[in-house]
């Protein structure tokens, strides 16, 4: 919820509500609408000053926001709307700027800017991240983290997408209280800018450091090969597959269970196999 880059950013500025985004994308995931549906909510506007880039369903997010006067309730709206199967919940209600410092002392705020690394070495590691000002975590994550069976962490970019919701103080406390399996599903890539050159030990390590205790139940870590085609085109974006290590290297980092499975695929982009990750989950929760 500190996105501030592209469509989400732009709403963000002009009407001062959270970004709409990831909610959108998850909304979609779970959805039972006709597929029609489902593309018009992403359909992404290519014309019109004001329009151009923004996604249908951003704009309808925002519009709800108007309408009911919350993000939460906005939400919930859109999920009816989708007919979902779940609930999704924006992790803070407040409007905050990502922070992060790195290891040469430099303080880059705004989640884009982070991502981006514009004007730096794209090898300098991310020491510390917070929110400004502090997030407040939403008291129905709170109590859903709580009273989950499993708590699943990523995939996503380490820092701005998953680091960024556990550096908030109520997200690490109920994630310690529960009694769900955790569960952490490492990266396929590294991002320049912020994990560049990062095997899936320092991932684990990142993720229990601020976490502030060894809290893992489980690391799944993908061993797919890809093709010698598929790494050279990702190395021209400077991202490089996540080594995954040796296996002693986890020792006195994490007591969680280390799966190292084939949960990737590559038809098109590095991406996570949906059917190969949830039958690995499936199996890890039975």
């Amino acid at each position: 919820m500190s996105d501030d880059g592209g469509s989400s950013g732009r709403l963000r500025a002009s009407f001062g509500i959270l970004p709409p985004g990831d909610v959108r994308r998850s909304l979609v995931a779970l959805s039972n609408a006709p597929e029609v549906m489902n593309k018009l909510i992403n359909y992404r506007f290519d014309r019109g000053v004001e329009l151009r880039d923004h996604p249908l369903g951003n704009l309808l997010l925002t519009g709800l926001i108007g309408m009911k006067g919350t993000m939460f309730e906005a939400v919930r709206a859109m999920g009816d709307i989708l007919n979902i199967q779940g609930i999704v919940i924006p992790i803070t209600q407040t409007i905050t700027e990502l922070a992060a410092r790195f290891e040469n002392g430099k303080v880059v705020r705004g989640e884009s800017r982070i991502s981006l690394c514009t004007g730096r070495d794209p090898a300098l590691r991310i020491r510390q991240v917070w929110h400004e000002p502090s997030a407040v975590c939403d008291a129905n994550a709170y109590a859903s983290i709580l009273h989950a069976d499993s708590v699943i962490i990523g995939p996503g970019d380490l820092f701005t997408s998953v680091i960024t919701n556990l550096v908030i103080k109520k997200v690490s406390e109920a994630i310690a209280l529960t009694r769900a399996k955790k569960i952490y599903i490492c990266n396929l890539m590294t991002r320049p800018g912020e994990t560049s050159g990062l095997d899936a030990r320092e991932h684990v390590k990142r993720i229990i450091g601020v976490l502030g205790k060894d809290l893992l139940n489980y690391a799944l870590v993908s061993n797919t090969q890809f093709s010698k085609a598929a790494i050279a085109r990702y190395a021209k974006l400077d991202q490089h597959p996540v080594l995954m290590g040796e296996e002693k290297g986890f020792e006195g980092i994490t007591r969680a269970k280390r799966i190292f499975a084939d949960i990737a695929d590559q038809k098109v982009l590095v991406r996570h196999d949906l059917q190969k990750l949830r039958n690995r989950l499936l199996s890890i929760l039975s």
